[in-house]
């Protein structure tokens, strides 16, 4: 989310005030703004009301003590009964969140043509809006039929996540995954998945799975799905998928992508690596090169 200049540090309270005569929703957007300038300044008391406040309203935080961000609200007693309707407040959610998706079709559709399915998986702490701006590609754009996928499982009350090996993920994919199929002239010999950090682990332990026919991984800035956590060795569905791995020189996954090409390794996998200096964990500047780089790959050009 975009931070707010200095300068809004005086009216930015204002300015959710005024929210509440707006909208709902940006009002929940307006008050994770100002928690965030808050504890930029150490107001950490402040924050209390406005997780009160925005649990009346109905909105949740994701709010565990475990996470350092929120080590120096520990000292507040009331703190641990935030925690418990925050959580009260998500398993709610969870109970009538579904996922959902986001179809583009390539420019000039022909619908008498077959066409290669890419379907990307957004980050942790993300939604359809935020991702929709990345995976854009001239050649992607007009060659694919494009799906973006928005998981169930929330993070806080307008972003989600997802998490590997996630059983109702892989139920919810494969439903949608046969509508599309139904729906539109898919090449079924090319299905490629996608994603960033979180989509991109998930992503890769469900291809490697068979949950759906895949043939080609982009994953950006993987973690370590938890398909391979375990001692027991990880057997592909199919050895015939083509993985491009991204990651940043500063990435906080980088020893779980080593990890990650270990284990391509081991199953015989053929895959690229792309470390990009100076990168974090992030999407890449040049995201449209090293998109087109990895379908290169994938389609063996």
């Amino acid at each position: 989310m975009k931070r707010i200049p200095g300068l809004l540090l005086f009216i930015f309270p204002i300015m959710l005030i005024h929210g509440q005569q707006q909208s709902q929703e940006l009002w929940f957007s307006l008050s994770k703004e100002q928690l965030y300038l808050n504890e930029k300044m150490m107001k950490y008391k402040e924050n209390l009301i406005i997780f009160k406040e925005g649990h009346q309203r109905g909105f949740f935080y994701f709010l565990h003590p475990a996470i350092p961000r929120y080590k120096p609200y520990l000292e507040f007693s009331e703190f641990e009964d935030l925690v418990r309707v925050d959580r009260q407040l998500y398993e709610k959610a969870l109970e009538t969140s579904f996922t959902s998706y986001k179809l583009d079709l390539p420019q000039g559709f022909n619908p008498k043509k077959s066409y290669p399915l890419f379907l990307i998986f957004h980050g942790g702490n993300r939604n359809l809006r935020k991702v929709r701006e990345h995976w854009n590609e001239e050649q992607l754009n007009k060659q694919f039929i494009k799906v973006y996928l928005q998981s169930y499982r929330h993070f806080d009350s307008e972003s989600f996540t997802w998490r590997s090996g996630d059983p109702r993920s892989d139920n919810d994919l494969r439903e949608i995954y046969e509508e599309i199929r139904l729906a539109y002239p898919i090449d079924t010999s090319r299905i490629l998945v996608s994603g960033m950090s979180a989509g991109a682990t998930y992503a890769t332990g469900m291809a490697l799975r068979g949950i759906i026919p895949v043939s080609g991984i982009l994953a950006f800035c993987p973690g370590l799905p938890v398909e391979m956590t375990s001692n027991e060795p990880f057997r592909p569905a199919s050895s015939d998928i083509r993985i491009y791995l991204l990651g940043g020189e500063n990435d906080f996954y980088r020893d779980s992508q080593q990890k990650l090409i270990t284990n391509f390794e081991e199953m015989g996998l053929i895959y690229r690596y792309r470390l990009v200096e100076g990168m974090a964990h992030q999407y890449p500047f040049e995201e449209a090169r090293y998109i087109r780089e990895g379908l290169d790959f994938i389609s063996n050009e």
